[in-house]
């Protein structure tokens, strides 16, 4: 098949893909609203793109293969798991949901479109609990099923651009925009809303689990108390400040019952001891 006709392919496809977006909404969507040209085929297609990049440049990305840390992967799916069986993702089984571990001190972790979940092991050892851990990726996975990374990208680049783009005979357009939007996709800031959104499946995810849900608020919290909070990493935006995303988390949590529920804060302490050093 030519570029061109490939390319014509791509468009009709995504085209098609507009009529069945806001039938297949997740409840994630329906709240924070927004247009997403992009199809979720297309979501996992960045992703996949996105994945290959990083597992290509181990200068900017230390990617750990599960040999060196078979423990820490093992934790990092297991909470996966324990997020994924909430039945809160309406795409839990249309993405990969694939957890991968950078070695390097930074305070990060994200989760491209498609379920490819990437923690660094200086936020791992920065986190004291499990249920911080587990909150931070229910934050980032909420992101995903959300699809906030593509429906940033269509309001970035615009709705009328890309159907320009689509509609025009130069195939290599689009190829460029999508190899674009691949190496973008961890430097996305996320909007206010979205950002708050992520904050509040998070919060659902893991109120259907064993975990505080006010773990999702932990890592704030920390933040805060060691006066570090113009710090804090692009994973988790500074929209809305520290403290108002504590109070929003906790507002959230006040309507639960989080009776029987915990932080796993000895366990996580002994599990980073021997496994984190």
């Amino acid at each position: 098949m030519s570029c061109k006709r490939a390319g014509r392919l791509f468009v009709v496809l995504l085209l098609a893909g507009l009529g069945i977006f806001f039938a297949g909404q997740s409840s994630c969507d329906k709240k924070s609203g927004g247009f997403n040209l992009f199809t979720i085929a297309q979501d996992k297609e960045f992703g996949a793109r996105l994945a290959a990049q990083i597992e290509s440049d181990p200068g900017t990305y230390p990617l750990v293969k599960r040999e060196s840390m078979p423990e820490v992967y093992q934790k990092l799916e297991l909470i996966r798991d324990k997020i994924l069986s909430s039945g809160k993702l309406r795409l839990r089984n249309e993405f990969a949901w694939e957890v991968r571990v950078l070695d390097a001190p930074t305070l990060n972790a994200f989760c491209a479109p498609g379920g490819y979940i990437y923690f660094y092991t200086g936020l791992l050892k920065y986190l004291d609990t499990e249920a911080e851990v587990a909150g931070v990726m229910g934050h980032e996975m909420a992101h995903a099923d959300c699809r906030h990374s593509t429906k940033q990208m269509t309001k970035s680049y615009g709705i009328s651009t890309l159907l320009a783009v689509m509609v025009g005979d130069n195939a290599n357009d689009m190829t460029k925009i999508a190899a674009q939007m691949a190496s973008e996709l961890t430097r996305l800031k996320f909007s206010r809303d979205d950002e708050s959104e992520a904050d509040r499946c998070a919060v659902s995810y893991l109120q259907e689990t064993q975990y505080k849900p006010t773990g999702v608020a932990g890592f704030f919290e920390k933040l805060q108390s060691e006066k570090k909070g113009a710090t804090v990493p692009e994973f988790l935006s500074t929209h809305p400040s520290d403290k108002t995303r504590i109070e929003a988390i906790y507002a959230e949590c006040a309507k639960l019952d989080m009776s029987g529920k915990r932080d796993f804060e000895e366990e996580y302490k002994e599990f980073k001891e021997k496994y984190l050093k």
